[in-house]
């Protein structure tokens, strides 16, 4: 307690005081509405103190019960009261503003016998957001091409972003085949051989219709011969 007036009363070698006391020392608060984050670029901070006529005092200034605040500190008030009685309190205010991490695993490459490939992110605790509108943690895509994410931390906001590519390699081999072999008494046989060009110069499988598989066909019979012939890599075939 401060302030007020005091009056000393004598008689008969006794003395008395009797004072009169004007204010009380007020209890004082502050609240905070949050504290720093990248979702939350400003703080308001609140004091409430008791008494009449209070008035407030903000380190870093402002008079007002409530100051806005952007960056991460210590702040003090000072509450006044009527008759000049007062106290003063702090608040700590922490800034989290990390980055999440993410990343993306490789996708396959798109080719003739896997039209459907699955990409997946590695994050904790975010929302996903691909560029192509998905939000799921992973999806599957039959077209290729550049797939961004970016994830925003649930806990304060933050963001962070990695892209994959997606391939195609849907190219197939081409083929050329001997037509119109002819067989005779003098040419009682005929080797064909299936000529394949394929994408990189990829091993090839080759399946004829008499079931053979090499790439050269011994033929004996008349007939009609075809084959298969499959890229290795791709799948892909003529």
């Amino acid at each position: 307690n401060t302030g007020g007036s005091c009056t000393i009363y004598t008689e008969s070698n006794k003395a008395t005081v009797k004072c009169n006391i004007i204010c009380t020392n007020p209890t004082i608060s502050i609240g905070k509405s949050s504290d720093l984050s990248c979702a939350n670029k400003s703080v308001t901070l609140t004091a409430s103190a008791t008494g009449s006529g209070v008035g407030y005092k903000w380190s870093g200034g402002g008079t007002a019960s409530n100051k806005v605040v952007s960056a991460s500190g210590t702040y003090t008030v000072t509450a006044t009261v009527t008759g000049g009685c007062s106290a003063t309190k702090t608040i700590n205010i922490t800034s989290n503003t990390t980055a999440p991490t993410v990343s993306i695993n490789n996708p396959e490459t798109i080719t003739c016998s896997k039209k459907t490939v699955t990409f997946s992110a590695n994050a904790t605790n975010v929302n996903y957001k691909w560029s192509n509108g998905n939000t799921s943690k992973s999806f599957s895509t039959t077209v290729a091409g550049i797939y961004s994410l970016s994830v925003t931390a649930t806990s304060n906001g933050c963001t962070a972003s990695a892209s994959k590519t997606v391939n195609q390699d849907i190219t197939n081999p081409t083929l050329v085949l001997q037509n119109n072999l002819a067989l005779n008494c003098n040419i009682p046989n005929k080797v064909v051989t299936a000529s394949v060009t394929a994408k990189d110069g990829h091993a090839v499988n080759y399946a004829w219709s008499d079931g053979s598989s090499n790439s050269d066909l011994n033929i004996s019979t008349q007939g009609n011969y075809s084959v298969v012939v499959t890229d290795q890599i791709n799948s892909c075939s003529a």
